[in-house]
């Protein structure tokens, strides 16, 4: 991950410690943005995600959570707690944005790029088609 970040123009260390949290990679840019990217190998609930990811954001650090166990990516994605699913096969490891799957290396580089960003809605430009379909019941 750390090659990655600097590959995409960041600057990176790994295992940078701050004010309760240690992160496994930490990448930083000119502007002074700050991501943490964290490698959940074990399972992890709900409430220490976003515990972990409240104090990430106390200290101004945006964090990526690749996790091994698929239960751990919520059903509905979200801005405030980007998870992805990370399997390994072998020496590789693989990350999944969205419907999208690859290295860790290239899932890192497209998060720091901007090449993923979050949405509350997606438009392709084009108008909208609905079907309505109406049902009248006695009662």
């Amino acid at each position: 991950m750390v090659k990655a970040a600097v590959a995409a123009g960041w600057h990176a260390e790994p295992e940078v410690r701050g004010d309760g949290w240690v992160a496994d990679v930490l990448a930083h840019n000119d502007k002074g943005h700050k991501v943490a990217f964290e490698v959940q190998w074990s399972a992890q609930g709900d409430a220490d995600f976003a515990h972990r990811q409240e104090r990430y954001a106390a200290a101004g650090v945006r964090c990526a959570w690749f996790v091994r166990h698929e239960h751990s990516v919520p059903d509905v994605p979200s801005r405030e707690l980007p998870i992805f699913l990370l399997t390994q096969e072998g020496d590789d490891m693989t990350g999944r944005l969205g419907d999208e799957s690859g290295s860790l290396a290239d899932a890192v580089t497209a998060l720091l790029q901007g090449r993923v960003k979050y949405r509350e809605y997606v438009s392709n430009g084009e108008p909208a088609a609905s079907t309505v379909l109406l049902h009248r019941h006695p009662c």
